[in-house]
């Protein structure tokens, strides 16, 4: 699940289809459109879900005021 990209960066990347999703759903975000369907989990790339949810929500609420 987990595939080095460079030995000399150590930066590591997930194969793991929520991650584009969160990128479309943030792309759509900005664009007023709060109406995503975030995938969430028990794990830490669901936690980043959750937040994106909150955020979401957050938004929305200060968009319609």
């Amino acid at each position: 699940m987990v595939k080095l990209l460079s030995p000399t960066t150590q930066r590591y990347a997930h194969n793991d289809d929520r991650i584009i999703i969160y990128r479309e759903i943030a792309e759509a975000m900005s664009r007023g459109d709060f109406n995503g369907d975030i995938p969430l989990g028990n794990d830490e790339i669901g936690r980043l879900g959750k937040s994106l949810q909150k955020l979401s929500y957050y938004l929305q609420q200060h968009v319609e005021r």
